[in-house]
């Protein structure tokens, strides 16, 4: 790092960190969606698709759930 021209700045804990102004990021809206009576590992592996899209900048998905159903116990 010394050859790079400029000051050098090591934050000695992440706190730190996100309050010195370095961390550029803005911070994802948290959007919470809940599922009444269930829902899919296919819904699940949807949501985190999208939680893990590099054009979605802005949201950040938590799943809450009564439970995580399958064919089977769809149908029963």
């Amino acid at each position: 790092m010394n050859l790079v021209p400029g000051d050098n700045f090591y934050p000695d804990n992440e706190a730190e960190f996100f309050n010195s102004g370095l961390n550029t990021r803005p911070e994802k809206k948290k959007i919470l969606l809940f599922f009444l009576g269930g829902i899919t590992f296919a819904e699940i592996g949807a949501i985190r698709f999208m939680n893990q899209d590099e054009k979605n900048t802005r949201y950040r998905f938590v799943i809450a759930t009564t439970a995580i159903i399958n064919g089977n116990r769809a149908v029963n």
